[in-house]
């Protein structure tokens, strides 16, 4: 994850701005590719989907923006329904093939 911060300015990582996911929360979580998540909070094992934009709002616990979602207002984030089924793994195919590829790399390096 990227965060960027405009000089002088806040951020909040926790209570505000995340919640505190457990390990166990963390496998089931996903802040997928060029997503943006501003001025918001995000609950507890939140799926935001690649290309997302997710601007002042509150996302509840469990929720699912599919990706190239805008949810910009809170009516649009608490209509957000649960993680499907068939994504609930994901996040754990996303670290295999991320610990392959850095396998990959170190071999590279070595050669």
């Amino acid at each position: 994850m990227i965060i960027h911060l405009i000089l002088e300015g806040k951020l909040e990582v926790g209570e505000f701005g995340w919640s505190k996911p457990t390990p166990e929360d963390r496998k089931q979580e996903l802040h997928g590719l060029n997503a943006f998540v501003h001025s918001s909070t995000r609950g507890k094992k939140c799926f935001v989907g690649h290309m997302s934009l997710v601007v002042g709002v509150r996302l509840k616990d469990g929720s699912f923006v599919p990706p190239g979602t805008v949810v910009n207002t809170q009516e649009k984030a608490d209509i957000q329904g649960p993680i499907p089924e068939s994504l609930k793994g994901f996040n754990d195919e996303v670290v295999k093939v991320n610990t392959e590829f850095a396998k990959v790399y170190l071999l590279m390096g070595k050669s």
